[in-house]
């Protein structure tokens, strides 16, 4: 598989998880909004209105998430995955000794044909060390020695 292909692969692997996300907490939302309506007014008042009270925390909460994962998809959907730079930047895969690094969003790693891959945002610690290095830098991350081999 060549670079440009191997990119769409961890990109799409990307998008896939968290269009599953989505539909998870779409449906997770659903379900709380459901019984939070379905919750009748018992003669217990107070209990009652203490569980609509949770129930309207655990709706946010996860309005909050799904809000977050859609924005990382909405970010994942702007980049450019054909392209490729001299100097690591977003949307860029840096192969280095120790990984492969895909800079886009802080998802954690990702398993493409059996091998780990990271996607890392810019803003994390080693993504701010990756940016705007080329090909053969020695940088220093976690008292680790770094070098990058490769930027597709």
């Amino acid at each position: 598989m060549n670079n440009t292909n191997l990119k769409h692969e961890i990109h799409q692997a990307l998008v896939k998880e968290l269009t599953e996300k989505v539909s998870s907490y779409s449906r997770m939302l659903e379900s709380i909004k459901q019984s939070k309506n379905g919750d009748t007014k018992s003669s217990a008042g107070d209990k009652f209105e203490t569980s609509r009270e949770m129930m309207q925390m655990e709706i946010d909460k996860t309005e909050m998430q799904l809000n977050k994962v859609n924005y990382e998809l909405e970010l994942l959907n702007q980049l450019n995955t054909d392209g490729t730079n001299e100097s690591a930047s977003m949307g860029n895969l840096v192969v280095c000794n120790t990984g492969y690094y895909y800079l886009s969003i802080g998802h954690g790693s990702v398993v493409v044909d059996g091998k780990k891959y990271y996607a890392i945002s810019l803003a994390s610690p080693i993504g701010k060390i990756l940016v705007n290095r080329m090909v053969g830098d020695n940088i220093e991350f976690n008292n680790r020695s770094i070098k990058i081999e490769e930027i597709h």
